[in-house]
């Protein structure tokens, strides 16, 4: 703001994530919103910014705008000051990496050779030139040269589903067509509900698909672009939903076509929808808005059991049972369960570094979805009227597949592979089983490496499906430019979670330093040591504490005194003190 030229000096250099307090990191960030917009950079501009995304009160107002523009006499140094910024970054990034691999060299579990791998592929990415800010590109393994793909391969392949992108585009344009696109592959895989099957040397496969999209609230659309595909859904095939919150006793009783106790009660239509859900009672399509509340729930005794039921839902089991003194005996047949979730980074960091999440397989069965741009362009929606044009095809997958009729579950229809399309699913699926693991890969994401080949194969029926209810006739054939557009979705799947696991890492490593920071600010008056941060943090382990600290005491925040405490004197030890004059 005391010369606004200078943003443009430094905002192909400098990110808003760099800046180690945050309220720097929202004014930086606010600076580049006005920008961007065209509008003036000054205070009153900037205040308004902050005040629209709720951050003025917590940048501390007016007041901490104005110390900051006194406290920088001049903007002839800015670049020198977005290199200090961005050093610091870059140090705090090594802290963390050596604070990394001390826990990989102690933990004897992992053979030393793949922890070296581990580090020296972040130390090789930290080392690559940067690409430009907006775009975030993790370290991922290119394919090997034995699997033959060329975009061009995928042309003719899934019209509906590039119909329905540039529908939603048109509705939601800010939303990453990552997302739209994976919204409409879980229509149609809801459609199918279990009634198309591919059957392969290892297992029958079912295309049902798991989603979940990462991404800051509000900026990317996520509700709008979700209640496209929900909306759809409702107008097409409502009964094959189910309710949004339910429990597992719930879930198990709509699934196992269990009579509502209200049944009677209800209005003509709705017990209509029933019977018709009844039909398909073992077939779900799921869409969660607040995905990371589920995730919460999940452990709590009310809810034992869940995630385990839906991970048998998901292989699609031929049948699940269940014995409760309240309900008796429920049984699932024919499972199938097409899920859709939408969360933020920060409640999902949580649970994406959760290692059981990733050792159960939990984790590895879903496409986690985040976009691969920091912040989108602006743009303005263009469209406003139902996607009645889309809905028809849609229809017509469902109604041209096996009838299903209670208490028979669906018949499942068989697909078959057109020419050259095994050998291509093949080399792809020995490359992601086996050649790309390696020590250099993160082991939470060999389970998904593991699982990409299968959801390849089910992407690829559900392309052949919606082509087939177009009017192609004949029975359902995967060729080879199904599978060959397959093979891209999914590949842009394996990058997203590399994205994901990222993001969710610098996610928790937040929280860490933010906890530190509130425990520095209430404990001992002398100053708090390791071992009082350790004491009142258990759940953390104290590698994490001890690297953390050095790296507040690095970016400034913290400060570090040696004191000896008590009467009796002895060593000194290493106290923690938020930072200030004096110190």
């Amino acid at each position: 703001m005391i010369d606004p030229s200078a943003l443009e000096r430094v905002r192909q250099q400098l990110r808003s994530d760099e800046f180690y307090i945050q309220k720097n990191a929202w004014i930086y960030g606010a600076c580049l919103e006005l920008e961007q917009q065209g509008d003036p950079l000054d205070t009153v501009m900037l205040l308004d910014v902050l005040e629209g995304h709720g951050q003025l009160a917590d940048v501390g107002g007016v007041a901490y705008i104005t110390r900051l523009m006194n406290a920088v006499p001049s903007a002839l140094n800015v670049e020198a000051y977005a290199r200090i910024v961005r050093d610091n970054a870059q140090r705090r990034r090594l802290l963390a990496l050596a604070s990394s691999a001390a826990q990989l060299a102690y933990n004897e579990d992992k053979h030393i050779s793949e922890a070296i791998g581990n580090v020296r592929a972040e130390l090789v990415r930290m080392a690559t030139p940067e690409t430009p800010a907006d775009i975030l590109i993790p370290a991922v393994q290119p394919l090997p040269a034995t699997v033959a793909l060329d975009e061009k391969m995928a042309q003719g392949a899934g019209t509906w589903l590039d119909d329905y992108i540039e529908y939603a585009e048109r509705v939601a344009p800010m939303t990453p067509r990552l997302f739209h696109e994976s919204a409409g592959l879980w229509l149609a895989s809801l459609a199918i509900a279990r009634r198309l099957v591919l059957p392969l040397a290892f297992d029958d496969i079912y295309p049902n698909l798991w989603v979940i999209w990462v991404a800051p609230t509000t900026i990317w659309s996520k509700t709008t672009a979700m209640n496209i595909a929900r909306k759809m859904a409702r107008r097409t095939m409502r009964f094959l939903l189910a309710p949004e919150e339910l429990t597992p006793e719930a879930m198990l009783a709509d699934m196992s076509g269990t009579e509502p106790n209200n049944l009677l009660q209800m209005p003509l239509q709705d017990q209509q929808n029933w019977q018709l859900r009844r039909n398909h009672a073992g077939q779900r399509g799921w869409t969660l808005d607040e995905f990371s509340g589920m995730l919460a729930g999940a452990g709590r005794d009310y809810n034992a059991g869940l995630l385990e039921s839906l991970l048998l839902f998901y292989d699609c089991t031929d049948e699940y049972t269940r014995l409760t003194n309240n309900r008796g005996m429920q049984a699932v047949h024919s499972a199938y369960l097409t899920m859709l979730g939408a969360s933020t980074p920060a409640a999902m960091a949580q649970h994406l570094t959760a290692d059981r999440l990733w050792g159960i397989g939990w984790w590895p069965r879903f496409a986690v979805l985040t976009p691969a741009q920091a912040r989108p362009d602006w743009r303005e929606p263009q469209e406003r009227v139902p996607a009645t044009h889309l809905d028809a095809p849609l229809r017509a997958l469902y109604e041209n597949l096996p009838e299903a009729k209670w208490p028979d579950p669906p018949t499942a229809q068989t697909v078959i592979l057109g020419d050259y399309v095994f050998d291509l699913w093949n080399s792809y699926n020995r490359a992601l089983r086996y050649e790309l693991l390696n020590e250099s890969l993160d082991t939470r994401l060999w389970g998904t490496y593991g699982r990409l080949p299968v959801s390849a194969i089910k992407v690829a029926v559900i392309l052949a499906a919606m082509d087939w209810a177009q009017g192609n006739g004949g029975g359902i054939k995967i060729e080879l430019p199904h599978l060959a557009r397959a093979v891209l979705i999914a590949e842009r799947w394996r990058i997203s979670a590399h994205r994901a696991i990222l993001s969710a890492n610098e996610q928790a490593a937040d929280r860490v330093a933010t906890r530190i920071m509130y425990q520095v600010s209430r404990l001992s008056p002398e100053g708090p040591s390791v071992r009082d941060l350790c004491k009142s943090m258990k759940d953390v382990k104290p590698f994490r504490i001890k690297s953390t600290l050095d790296e507040l005491v690095l970016a400034g925040e913290l400060s570090l005194v040696e004191r000896i405490i008590g009467p009796r004197g002895g060593r000194p030890t290493d106290r923690y003190f938020l930072y200030k004059e004096g110190y």
